[in-house]
């Protein structure tokens, strides 16, 4: 669900969300930081996940000094609350590690792929087991589960798998 649907018909959106949630699903919150919603929608809306917008990594100073105040603290009122962070827009191993250093150890983007399409994403996912390979070096392979998650206080979180809203 994109922050721009919340501001237009929060209501709705609060009633969809619930609703999901009843029936299992993990609810994210995408874009965030792109558009206008305010705090209010970590007080009044059950979600499970934060994508954080690709705004948050700029390059531009004025801006990028500016995140680096925000984007701590927009991770460390998610990890309180049980919500995990997704970064978007990850081109560069420099932005992992500035989140990683910062806790947020999910993120997307270029970095990782390029978009593909999904019979490619799912015959990829079948050879995997459901793992991605990620290597910083060369030497260096990482395989990271890409449905389970631990919350702050180590309680592991499982969601089915690939469920699209």
């Amino acid at each position: 669900m994109t922050e721009t649907i919340l501001l237009n018909e929060f209501e709705g959106a609060k009633r969809l969300v619930d609703s999901l949630r009843g029936y299992g699903y993990r609810v994210s919150i995408d874009d965030f930081g792109s558009g206008y919603a305010g705090i209010n929608i970590w007080q009044k809306l059950n979600f499970d996940a934060l994508k954080l917008d690709k705004i948050f990594l700029s390059e531009d100073r004025a801006v990028r000094d500016r995140n680096s105040a925000i984007v701590p603290n927009i991770i460390n009122i998610a990890h309180r609350l049980e919500i995990d962070v997704v970064c978007e827009g990850v081109e560069e191993e420099a932005q992992c590690q500035y989140l990683r250093n910062l806790g947020c150890t999910v993120v997307q983007g270029f970095r990782f792929s390029r978009p593909v399409p999904p019979d490619e994403f799912y015959a990829n996912y079948e050879k995997l087991n459901g793992r991605y390979p990620i290597a910083t070096r060369q030497t260096d392979t990482l395989e990271r589960p890409v449905t389970e998650a631990r919350t702050e206080s180590g309680r592991k979180r499982k969601w089915p798998k690939l469920t699209h809203i």
